[in-house]
């Protein structure tokens, strides 16, 4: 029994790593929010690869030059270049979809991205926050902002992944309820302040 839960455990963390959640978010307000048709094409491709295919690759590379130990990042002080990346990242969708006048929520969406990293980027010097929570959790703000149902079944899933990331030990149970909690309130936060400016 114990061992089928650790192997369900491994699925739910494997299936759900943060990135897939970014897919989600900006398919989900592509669809919403912008009519046009090469728009919707350009949030999504940029999803694809600064939210999911990009840092899937640099975190492989990082494994295969062992800067990175496992596939849970299970020590703290080898995530921090992961974090920068993704700052990076952030930045860069930030300005492409600025500069090709996409709408505010959406361009705001990277923006949330960009909060949550550097704060996890800070929270990391001194403790290990789940960034498996902070994934789902973005999704969840963004659902809240919105109004959407969609938030009742993340947070679901935000129990799920946050059962799994314990079972295999990875992280303790305030590191993973405050992961949650940072990714719903500081995506909530800032998509609240930038477009009500």
């Amino acid at each position: 029994m114990n061992n089928f839960k650790k192997k369900l455990a491994r699925l739910i963390s494997t299936l759900f790593v943060p990135p897939i959640f970014n897919v989600f978010i900006f398919a989900f307000a592509a669809s919403h929010f912008q009519l046009n048709e090469s728009a919707k094409f350009l949030v999504i491709s940029i999803s694809l690869l600064n939210g999911l295919i990009l840092p899937m690759i640099v975190f492989f590379i990082l494994m295969k030059m062992n800067k990175v130990s496992d596939i849970d990042a299970s020590v703290q002080e080898e995530r921090t270049l992961g974090f920068i990346i993704g700052i990076f990242l952030s930045i860069t969708s930030i300005i492409v979809l600025y500069l090709f006048d996409t709408n505010l929520i959406i361009i705001s969406l990277w923006a949330c991205y960009l909060t949550n990293m550097i704060m996890i980027l800070l929270v990391n010097k001194y403790w290990k926050i789940s960034a498996h929570s902070i994934g789902v959790a973005i999704a969840i703000g963004t659902m809240i902002y919105l109004n959407s149902y969609l938030a009742i079944p993340l947070i679901l899933l935000l129990i799920i992944i946050a059962w799994s990331r314990l079972v295999l030990k990875v992280h303790t149970f305030m590191q993973v309820v405050m992961g949650g909690v940072q990714g719903t309130i500081l995506t909530y936060l800032t998509l609240l302040i930038i477009n009500n400016l």
